[in-house]
């Protein structure tokens, strides 16, 4: 009777509840999801968004060959199968972008250089070399239980695959932070740890194609983002905007004509719009700013803007950031005097003949200016982080301001 206790023991021992894949000890304290199949085999990943009949697992491909390798065989198959459809469709998606580009008299341009070294590496003649991840997709009912970490431990995991970590999925969190921290890594949301390029080429919809092209052209040309407010449509990328009086007086007259009910007969954004399309892009962010009519409130979206078809444009994402005056710290708003930009907005008053604002009308947009700052900056991080994680990834290409190539 002892002999049979003991063996149940060891039959019902976590050690032993694995036929195949991690041990389950040894992930409690790491940052990959597990995702235990009813046959007892435990797969080590990332889960994505859940699906009605299938769970789709990222997977680091050397792992599934060590740890489950018949499993990581079928699906080595399919996958196959499935990127020849990817790869023709991702080659003649670059064809058509690289020929839509209109080329800028002096410059070099990052997407055409980017986009010859992947017509290159895509050449169909050439073998395609496995990339350190794998998507797979399993059959609902052949999983017993899925276990998923925080969502900050998750861009852990997804920060070691990029760094290249050797058995990440088992590591100790603290120990896979301290690594990271000395690579350099983010461990905050404002690193996103994008993975697609570590991801064979997927098949993708029109629309979802158009979306990461627009996001990728919005984060390297800086001249397809906009400031809007009313009938007011300005650059928002650069330098201080120079002031060209009768350009600003036109603009801000129309501005004034829609509040008092007399719109312009040509709506600006739509002339930027048409500059865009004529340039061979898709993609502009737009960011609207909303004033309280008590000016005790800023409220600011961000909306990436993708076009679709000839003169036609969709919103397809956007961010929403707000700001209190009332919360601002006393003086909030004094370095704003300096800066460049309020300086040119002040000079664009008294370019219309308004003629120089007294003081406390200065303190008072000071105010609502570090308010709009905030919030500013609220909306745009997060459409950002949007666009950083749907952008195709030009790491081979340096670029400024925080393009798909950052880390």
């Amino acid at each position: 009777m002892a002999l049979l206790g003991s063996i149940l023991i060891l039959l019902s021992s976590p050690l032993l509840l694995v036929q195949g894949g991690a041990n389950v000890e040894e992930t409690a304290g790491s940052a990959a999801d597990r995702v235990v199949l009813r046959d007892g085999s435990v797969l080590l990943g990332q889960v994505l968004p859940a699906r009605p009949t299938r769970i789709e697992v990222v997977v680091r491909r050397d792992w599934a060959e060590e740890h489950l390798p018949e499993l990581a065989s079928s699906w080595q198959a399919l996958e196959e199968r499935i990127l020849r459809r990817a790869r023709e469709d991702r080659l003649d998606r670059l064809r058509r972008w690289r020929a839509d580009r209109v080329p800028v008299r002096g410059a070099a341009d990052p997407v055409v250089s980017w986009i010859d070294a992947e017509l290159d590496r895509l050449d169909p003649g050439l073998p395609a070399d496995p990339t350190p991840l794998m998507l797979v997709s399993i059959d609902r009912r052949e999983v017993a239980r899925v276990e998923e970490r925080p969502e900050d431990r998750r861009r852990m995991l997804r920060q070691g695959w990029r760094a290249g970590f050797d058995g990440v999925e088992t590591m100790p969190v603290d120990r896979l932070q301290e690594g990271l921290q000395a690579l350099g890594f983010a461990l905050s949301a404002i690193d996103p740890a994008p993975i697609d390029d570590l991801l064979p080429i997927p098949v993708e919809s029109d629309r979802r194609w158009l979306a990461r092209r627009a996001s990728t052209e919005v984060l390297i040309d800086p001249d397809l983002r906009f400031v809007r407010f009313g009938g007011l449509v300005l650059p928002d990328s650069g330098p201080a905007i120079e002031v060209d009086p009768a350009g600003l007086a036109q603009a801000v007259g129309g501005l004034v004509g829609n509040l008092l009910g007399e719109p312009g007969t040509t709506d600006p954004m739509r002339l930027a719009l048409a500059r865009i399309e004529g340039s061979g892009r898709v993609g502009a962010v737009v960011t609207q700013l909303e004033l309280s009519p008590g000016f005790d409130r800023v409220a600011v979206e961000a909306s990436l803007l993708v076009r679709t078809g000839p003169g036609r444009w969709e919103r397809v994402a956007w961010r929403r950031g707000e700001s209190r005056v009332a919360e601002l710290p006393p003086g909030a708003g004094g370095d704003l005097a300096r800066d460049p930009q309020v300086q040119t907005a002040f000079r664009m008053l008294e370019a219309i003949g308004i003629g120089r604002t007294d003081p406390r009308a200065r303190r008072l947009s000071l105010s609502v200016g570090a308010a709009t700052r905030i919030a500013l900056d609220r909306a745009r991080s997060a459409l950002d982080a949007d666009l950083q994680e749907a952008a195709l990834r030009l790491d081979r290409i340096g670029n400024g301001r925080n393009g798909p190539g950052a880390r």
